[in-house]
């Protein structure tokens, strides 16, 4: 296995190669220090769970119930749009 530093390209990485390579270049990740200095952006903490009834407009949340029906909705660009009743 040849020897990694922080200056080898991603491309050259155990199962990135070349296709994944140029993905990373479009979010400037060149380097093995680059791909390690790519940090989230956000944290974000799923360990509260609400019940539905608490659930709010416009707040990310958590929430834990039996699924009584699904319905999804094809939308342009190859997006679905999934809407699940709880």
């Amino acid at each position: 296995m040849p020897e990694v530093s922080l200056s080898t390209e991603v491309q050259f990485l155990k199962g990135c190669g070349p296709d994944r390579g140029e993905l990373l270049k479009k979010l400037n990740i060149r380097t093995v220090e680059d791909l390690l200095w790519h940090l989230p952006r956000d944290i974000l903490d799923f360990s509260h769970i609400s019940s539905p009834k608490d659930l709010q407009a416009d707040t990310l949340s958590t929430v834990r119930g039996v699924v009584c029906d699904i319905d999804a909705k094809q939308l342009a660009h190859g997006r679905t749009l999934t809407a699940v009743l709880i």
